[in-house]
């Protein structure tokens, strides 16, 4: 159930304040309940050290931003961690995670969390709790038997499984409600929360990943089998895809911002894109038959109401042909053209696509 909030005045903030914006979504378990928030803060007396140790003081005093905030709900220590880097002796990068508790940051740094965690929550009305816990199998693992288990209260899909194997996921373990991802690393179990969280708050919006080029792409991720999507997206320049595994996904990647945000705001105005097609079609004296785009929007919406194939989207055609009626241009197109463009969608809703040279009739 989602909430309204408000943020209130407060000079001082406290740790308290942090664990009550997120109580409501903390799940009945006892355990270390991890949410993706990305502030600045200072980093660890262990991060400085490392720091100091390898010539790096210069780094010392510079903020840090955060991976996300861990309310442990059994032990009741609760942390922020953050992603942390320094230079070894032989020029090798390492990288770790650290933390600091969430009881000796500072009011400022505090309120940047709180500000950030907000943001998010009054941006999607809810904030996403992934659920880390500690175990030990000895048929997980070649060596270390102990493993971190990170789940989340999604299914799995592709893309998600893509991220795990980014992080050396170990197993992949899938329920009907939600999906158990297995590390044998620490590091790792936290760096695939952190960027799950982010893959599914970004869902049916785009967000910026890089190919193994390490080319900066923005990718649009939808939960659908509409492979009609598929084909506006490579009308905008990118590239998509079907998921073969998990929950249905069309995974499309882009070069610019631009085609990821046309792709997008077609996806979110699909209805809208779809009459305007079916009206163009009907009133555009040249047309002879739909073009490329126009029966990728009308396609996407037919299959937009639940229908596994073209043909069993019959109900929403007529949805779509009434809207049309509606608009000022498309009343005053002529009978004969509005018999061609409904025979047309009829052919298409059959299976039957119409070459653009295939009319004789004069328009």
């Amino acid at each position: 159930m989602e909430q309204e909030f408000s943020k209130d005045k407060k000079d001082d903030r406290t740790p308290q304040d942090i664990v009550r914006l997120v109580s409501h979504y903390l799940p009945p378990v006892k355990g270390e309940i991890f949410f993706r928030v990305s502030a600045p803060i200072k980093q660890s007396e262990t991060g400085k050290f490392a720091l100091q140790v390898s010539h790096q003081e210069k780094d010392i005093d510079r903020d840090v931003f955060s991976c996300g905030v861990i309310i442990d709900t059994e032990s009741g220590i609760n942390r922020i961690v953050y992603e942390h880097s320094h230079r070894m002796e032989n020029g090798y990068d390492y990288r770790t995670i650290l933390g600091r508790k969430l009881d000796d940051l500072t009011p400022k740094e505090l309120d940047g969390v709180y500000s950030k965690m907000f943001e998010g929550l009054s941006r999607k009305g809810s904030l996403m709790p992934v659920i880390m816990t500690e175990g030990y199998d000895e048929e997980i693992g070649a060596e270390e038997h102990a493993y971190w288990s990170v789940t989340v209260p999604k299914p799995f899909d592709e893309e998600q499984g893509d991220i795990a194997d980014d992080h050396v996921v170990e197993l992949v373990r899938d329920y009907t409600e939600k999906t158990d991802y297995i590390f044998m690393d620490w590091d790792d179990a936290v760096r695939f929360a952190r960027d799950d969280i982010y893959a599914l708050d970004r869902r049916n919006d785009h967000r910026l990943d890089f190919d193994d080029s390490a080319e900066e792409r923005f990718v649009v991720t939808v939960e659908s089998s509409n492979r009609y999507l598929c084909d506006i997206a490579r009308h905008h320049g990118g590239s998509a895809v079907l998921s073969k595994t998990g929950r249905p996904l069309v995974r499309s990647r882009f070069r610019g911002l631009k085609g990821a945000k046309m792709f997008r705001d077609d996806v979110r105005n699909l209805q809208r894109r779809a009459v305007i097609a079916v009206v163009q079609r009907t009133t555009d004296p040249r047309a002879k038959a739909m073009t490329d785009i126009q029966k990728a929007y009308v396609g996407a919406f037919l299959m937009s109401g639940g229908a596994k194939a073209l043909k069993e989207a019959s109900g929403q055609l007529q949805t779509l042909w009434d809207m049309a009626g509606k608009e000022p241009s498309f009343q005053k197109a002529s009978t004969a053209w509005k018999d061609d463009a409904y025979s047309e969608l009829k052919d298409f809703l059959n299976g039957k696509e119409r070459e653009t040279q295939s009319v004789v009739m004069k328009r």
